[in-house]
């Protein structure tokens, strides 16, 4: 019997050397596959807009724009990792609960300051030609990918990770544990953002 961290879920039980169907092999290669997609475009957000943006702002303005997003996409380069080491068996499910008592918390931190951030960026646009330039610059070195929405990503990608569960649940695998804990996540991220994002 092998446990991963605090296991819930043991890798010698009857239903764990079963071979997984085709349906929940791809389920659990879309999580992977997205969590990878969506750490592109947090690695977009830092090489597009960061980057050439914080010389052209304060000190104050740059933590109240772009949060604490290193830490988050630390946090989703550690998910991946992981994801890729065990999305073939049930250890995939332990990394993702693990995830949600741990690191996860970095997302809640980030949408506390995503209106103040969105507030800014509007005001910025607004008020400052220089910084409207290189965001539209930026903008088009990427293929059209705003800022606002790469700010929303990690708001958007926590709020739709459970329902990429979904389909492994009604599959019959022992996922319920994993939608908790990333939805609890989820509703710590809604509160302290303080508006809503239509998904």
């Amino acid at each position: 019997m092998r446990k991963v961290g605090k296991s819930i879920f043991y890798e010698d039980s009857e239903e764990v050397k079963q071979e997984p169907s085709d349906g929940i092999v791809e389920a659990r290669n879309a999580i992977l596959v997205t969590e990878a997609e969506y750490l592109g475009h947090l690695k977009v957000l830092t090489e597009a807009y960061i980057k050439p943006l914080t010389p052209m702002l304060s000190d104050i303005e740059s933590q109240q724009l772009f949060g604490n997003i290193e830490s988050v996409i630390k946090s989703s380069e550690k998910l991946v990792e992981e994801l890729s080491m065990t999305w073939t068996s049930n250890d995939m499910y332990n990394v993702v609960v693990e995830a949600a008592a741990t690191y996860l918390h970095e997302y809640v931190q980030y949408c506390s300051g995503l209106p103040t951030a969105l507030s800014l960026l509007e005001r910025l646009l607004n008020e400052r030609e220089e910084f409207r330039d290189k965001v539209c610059e930026s903008e088009g070195n990427v293929r059209g990918i705003g800022l606002q929405s790469c700010l929303l990503k990690p708001f958007q990608r926590l709020t739709r990770l459970p329902l990429l569960f979904e389909p492994l649940k009604s599959a019959g695998e022992p996922v319920t544990p994993v939608i908790s804990a990333i939805t609890k996540e989820n509703s710590s991220c809604r509160r302290s953002s303080s508006f809503y994002v239509d998904l």
